[in-house]
């Protein structure tokens, strides 16, 4: 078992402006915007069963009720927070919560509707907001780089451990799945996207054109190989580098993912991305 986590080019304006509110008015409403409303017509004829109606119409706000998750169903996080924690662990507490005994993402209700919410959400996000992405490694999360960086003289309290921590946390309770690290880790904003790659600009990595193909370029008979005097690891971060400079140069946010679901959307996932820019210097 294990997951491949990619770096993709990530839609943040697109995640906050028309994913979150269609989320919140079909949580609270029913009501489906027409893009929704054609992707839920193209899920019901998907491999899995999902009970889209148990998340449906609702009648609560999440604006008017919800602090345990920001604006965007980011969560804070911390450090000891692991994809592999249980929901119980994951899920609302509040014990004051109006809604508490309807919302989906509150330990009160059953597992299978948070299931059916992240599902949707990451259903959306795939729809909507992802561009083209990099595969990083074989069940790995953004913390694995934090040796590299401390080698490279980043102190624990340098920007770049915030960002790192955003990609793997954001995620915790709308994005992580329920096995095996699948799942929407995290994300960082086009501004956050951009900072981090400043942060990484000057470190001693593999070097390459920053596209996909140059990646491509590193993979021998089914595996990545990183050139020599490299480690896989800085090889890694360097593919980490490269997508964020290419989402930075398009205004664009950066998406951690392990196995995101694009099976359903294949064909549209495919396809090139306005997202990714053709540049011929160095990320």
């Amino acid at each position: 078992m294990g997951s491949d986590a990619v770096a993709y080019i990530f839609d943040d304006a697109a995640y906050r402006e028309r994913v979150v509110p269609a989320l919140r008015r079909f949580v609270q409403t029913g009501e489906a915007d027409g893009w929704l409303d054609d992707l839920l017509r193209r899920l019901a004829g998907g491999v899995w069963e999902f009970d889209f109606p148990r998340i449906r119409g609702l009648g609560f706000s999440f604006d008017a009720v919800c602090d345990y998750l920001g604006a965007d169903f980011s969560f804070a996080g911390s450090g000891a927070d692991r994809w592999s924690d249980s929901w119980v662990t994951r899920a609302c507490p509040s014990a004051t919560c109006p809604a508490r005994e309807l919302c989906p993402l509150h330990r009160s209700r059953q597992p299978p509707a948070a299931v059916d919410f992240n599902f949707l959400l990451e259903a959306c996000v795939v729809d909507q907001c992802l561009g083209p992405g990099q595969f990083l490694g074989r069940s790995v999360s953004p913390p694995w780089y934090s040796d590299t960086l401390a080698a490279a003289g980043f102190s624990p309290e340098h920007p770049v451990f915030d960002d790192l921590r955003k990609l793997e946390h954001r995620g915790f309770v709308v994005g992580y799945q329920f096995a095996n690290s699948d799942g929407i880790h995290g994300w960082l904003t086009a501004g956050e996207t951009e900072a981090f790659h400043a942060h990484l600009r000057g470190l001693d990595l593999p070097r390459f054109e920053p596209s996909f193909a140059a990646m491509e370029g590193f993979r021998r008979d089914g595996a990545y190989e990183a050139p020599p005097q490299y480690s896989f690891e800085q090889l890694s971060l360097a593919f980490l580098r490269t997508v964020a400079g290419m989402a930075a140069a398009a205004g664009r946010g950066l998406l951690w993912g392990n196995d995101v679901s694009t099976y359903w959307n294949d064909e549209q996932a495919a396809e090139p991305s306005a997202a990714s820019p053709a540049r011929t210097t160095p990320c």
